[in-house]
């Protein structure tokens, strides 16, 4: 705590401490409003079939509009990654 009162004052290092040491007094709030759905897909192998890609694609954007239905909102934007390693 001693190098971290220089930097930050007395009490946020004292926060700041007590936190990394697992000390945490506040209540765990485990509800929160969802400010974006998503859904991914990892396949095991590197995937070149258009047709499989296309089935996955069509899968994850059934899932994701059942979830905008169900919580009554609208997309505003809609994104594909691709990632290659």
């Amino acid at each position: 705590m001693k190098a971290l009162k220089p930097m930050l004052g007395p009490t946020l290092a004292k926060h700041v401490w007590a936190l990394a040491h697992g000390i945490d007094h506040r209540p765990v709030v485990t509800e929160h409003e969802e400010k974006s759905i998503s859904a991914e897909h990892t396949y095991a192998e590197d995937c070149h079939d258009p047709e499989i890609i296309h089935q996955t694609i069509v899968r994850l954007v059934e899932r994701v509009g059942q979830r905008l239905r169900r919580s009554k909102k609208k997309a505003r934007t809609a994104q594909i990654r691709a990632f290659n390693d």
